[in-house]
């Protein structure tokens, strides 16, 4: 219902690539030849605000495509590490298993580069605040992920239960129905937490696609004015024709009527391609509600009709609709 379009200009990617391999592999030939060699080392000592040395800070030094080597501060707070083959590594300061600083460091042959650390310096902070946002974000994507696979695990016990109640017994049904609302509880629940978890604002995919699932609870349960309600959420986080097309089903489904057709005049302006099916759904809402009469149904399905003239369906809910709205007066025995 919702996606995502990608548009690439793979062919001329692929040439590009093409025509570029024999000059990048002359110029790696000669990159080889011309290679320093030589080692150098990288030391430095980590103190904390206050300028006090800091022992036992791990430090991980790490050559592009090579082994990362462990090392930790002495009781000066100092490290060292000689013998590096000439070339850029990352440096990694840990302290109880977190990461607080990462620094690049360029090694030539026969220097010792410095790599000290000062946990006042500016860079070290915005590292650590970036690091703390980071953490913090993974969590509360920890909680939606969890809270939403609960919700829909929850959601489809309501669907299993809703289609056990349309083939059940009458004297089954009253059992059942209370089967679909207290996993609907359940669901609407998980989803709620679910919604506290996306706290970024900027979030409107994740966002929109619990409110979805919210609407489709309600729908399950037979509560259309609160899943109309979560659609207008849904769509305002997030417009998609698909949204407004199920937003404009549930409006119809409690009688407003032009919200209704707004929505699915919404949806057909979104997804032109899907207009006529758009209409066709808000025809089936009213037929099966017995509320054609007195509806804008006439006018969208001959929309539709004349979008795709070769659908029976819709020339079916046309007539309805038309059946439904026509005038009758009797003369005597004339009608």
């Amino acid at each position: 219902m919702k996606s995502l379009r990608i548009v690439g200009l793979t062919l001329a990617i692929a040439m590009f690539g093409g025509f570029a391999i024999t000059a990048l592999a002359e110029r790696a030939t000669a990159q080889e030849k011309a290679a320093p060699t030589g080692v150098g080392q990288i030391s430095g000592v980590v103190k904390d605000e206050e300028g006090k040395p800091m022992p036992g800070v791990v430090v991980i030094i790490e050559p592009q495509g090579g082994l990362e080597i462990d090392l930790k501060t002495d009781e000066a707070g100092k490290f060292a590490k000689p013998g590096l083959p000439v070339g850029t590594y990352t440096i990694t300061f840990k302290q109880n298993d977190l990461t607080f600083y990462k620094v690049r460091a360029n090694v030539a042959a026969g220097k010792d580069t410095p790599a000290n650390i000062s946990m006042s310096d500016p860079k070290v902070k915005d590292f650590q605040k970036a690091m703390k946002k980071e953490l913090e974000d993974e969590a509360q994507f920890g909680k939606l992920k969890t809270h939403f696979n609960a919700g829909n695990a929850a959601l489809e016990e309501e669907k299993a239960a809703k289609a056990d109640m349309a083939k059940a017994a009458a004297a089954d049904k009253a059992e059942l129905q209370g089967k679909v609302e207290q996993s609907a509880t359940k669901a609407l629940a998980e989803y709620q937490q679910a919604l506290a978890a996306v706290t970024d604002p900027a979030d409107v995919k994740n966002k929109s696609a619990v409110y979805a699932q919210m609407a489709a609870a309600y729908e399950l349960e037979g509560k259309y004015e609160e899943a109309a309600q979560a659609y207008q959420q849904d769509v305002a986080a997030r417009p998609d024709a698909g949204a407004y097309n199920n937003l404009g089903n549930n409006l119809a489904k409690i009688g407003k009527m032009d919200e209704a057709r707004a929505a699915y005049d919404q949806s057909a302006a979104l997804d032109p391609q899907g207009a006529p099916l758009a209409y066709r759904n808000f025809g089936v809402v009213l037929f099966n509600a017995g509320k054609l009469k007195d509806s804008p149904a006439v006018d969208l399905l001959k929309k539709a009709t004349e979008a795709e003239p070769n659908n029976q369906q819709g020339w079916f809910l046309l007539g309805s609709a038309l059946a439904a709205n026509m005038e009758v007066e009797q003369a005597g025995e004339k009608i």
